[in-house]
């Protein structure tokens, strides 16, 4: 599965243009819209995979791009606003409706651990949103909640979500670093951030298989 995604960027024809497009675009992924095309490339990655392509997908419709990095933004936004609400909506209208009540801290107690299930639940499911936006590229699609918790409750998926969460970082933390100590490798700091891309899109297209 991991092997698998860490070849796949390097087995193609095209890999030195798009590997070229996609630095550039890292190296000013802080300007705004070169941000959006590489989330929309991450995204259409996924797609790629899920459609069972075995080539590297290239960098054509740049629009097509730009708007999928913006609604797949806009989707996790969403979710990030939701946990942000979740101690306003849960833990103070309690607070102030017993906190003169005996076993109130009883009750504050179980509702801080029911913010922190919620929490835990929506950032674990949350590549199973953007898998199931990615797949369709229909914004509902990331709100779909019978299919994400479906994806997300395969023994598949929690071995993805380790590998994309844990294993591949760590990895490519490791090989920054070692870039970094040559003039050289921190050339090729860029490419090497979108090969890690490519990668977690790949693994995340795996769902499918």
């Amino acid at each position: 599965m991991l092997i698998e995604a860490l070849k796949y960027p390097l087995n193609s024809d095209t890999k030195l243009k798009t590997f070229m497009i996609g630095s550039l675009l890292t190296i000013f992924s802080f300007l705004i819209i070169p941000l959006f095309i590489l989330i929309g490339y991450f995204s259409y990655t996924i797609k790629h995979i899920h459609e069972r392509n075995t080539n590297l997908l290239q960098f054509t419709n740049y629009m097509e791009l730009f708007i999928s990095g913006i609604k797949l933004s806009v989707i996790l936004i969403i979710y990030s606003i939701l946990i942000i609400l979740l101690p306003f909506l849960i833990i103070f209208p309690i607070i102030s409706n017993l906190v003169l009540m005996q076993g109130s801290g009883i009750v504050v107690l179980f509702s801080i651990l029911s913010i922190f299930i919620i929490t835990f639940l929506i950032s674990y499911f949350q590549l199973s949103v953007i898998y199931h936006y990615s797949i369709t590229q229909n914004f509902k699609s990331g709100f779909d909640i019978k299919s994400i918790i479906n994806t997300g409750n395969s023994i598949k998926y929690l071995i993805i979500v380790l590998l994309i969460m844990f294993i591949v970082p760590l990895l490519f933390v490791i090989g920054q670093v070692i870039l970094t100590l040559t003039i050289i490798g921190i050339l090729l700091l860029p490419p090497f951030i979108f090969y890690e891309i490519i990668v977690c899109g790949h693994l995340l297209g795996q769902l499918s298989k």
